[in-house]
């Protein structure tokens, strides 16, 4: 069974929480740690955050799109089409 469009949507927001929590952590200790490449490290960590936080969004859409029934809008379009003309 499919989850429902909330229980996605609730799971992606939780996903990106982490992620935004794990960027900031990782953030405070570079600056903490002085360290001599703070701001090449940073840039990677930013990278990273982007490309996981688009992969959690394009697995949204996709889990989103997977649990639209199809048919019943097919058939429905159909009935309404044939409601027209």
């Amino acid at each position: 069974m499919f989850a429902s469009a909330r229980e996605i949507e609730n799971t992606a927001v939780a996903q990106l929480a982490l992620l935004i929590e794990e960027f900031g952590e990782m953030f405070t200790a570079r600056i903490a740690n002085n360290e001599t490449s703070v701001l090449d490290a940073i840039e990677e960590d930013w990278k990273k955050l982007r490309e996981e936080t688009e992969q959690v969004y394009k697995t949204m859409i996709d889990e989103l799109l997977g649990a639209i029934d199809e048919r019943s809008m097919i058939i429905k379009k159909k009935q309404n089409g044939a409601n027209r003309g």
